[in-house]
């Protein structure tokens, strides 16, 4: 058991070092990594997950998706030896199939962000304008019923 404390300790002290943000076990004897979650999700921020963990799992942990989620538009952003890597992810195609091997397992420091869905701004947008066209229109027909 001494052994295996031993192995443990050292394993987590050389991952320390490999890594400038934290690592810490959990409860369980599992590793515990720093992400950050942005963009369209309903709480924004750090995170603490277990290490191989998959992308669902963070963006559930931020609260899941809000309204303007772009599904198809997600980045996990990654420094690999000093360099930024960014890894695509189209959770709509995840969704379609449920193969878990298309989403990528995270990583200490991984940045995942959600893209915005501009097609909602413009549902929005034209909402708004089909209500203001509703509002002038009944002022016309009060106006021109008085007359």
């Amino acid at each position: 058991m001494l052994k295996k404390v031993l192995v443990l300790f050292f394993i987590i002290t050389i991952f320390s070092f490999m890594w400038s943000e934290s690592i810490s076990v959990g409860s369980d004897d599992k590793l515990i990594i720093k992400i950050n979650v942005w963009g369209q999700v309903q709480k924004p921020g750090q995170y603490d997950v277990e290490y191989d963990s998959s992308i669902i799992q963070a963006i559930s942990k931020a609260g899941g998706f809000n309204d303007y989620a772009h599904l198809g538009r997600i980045k996990v952003i990654r420094m690999v030896k000093g360099k930024k890597k960014i890894i695509k992810v189209n959770i709509k195609n995840y969704l379609k199939t449920l193969e878990t091997k298309k989403l990528p397992k995270l990583e200490n420091g991984d940045i995942i962000y959600i893209e915005k869905n501009a097609k909602k701004d413009w549902v929005n947008f034209v909402t708004f304008v089909s209500q203001i066209a509703i509002i002038v229109n009944v002022i016309y027909i009060l106006v021109n019923s008085t007359k």
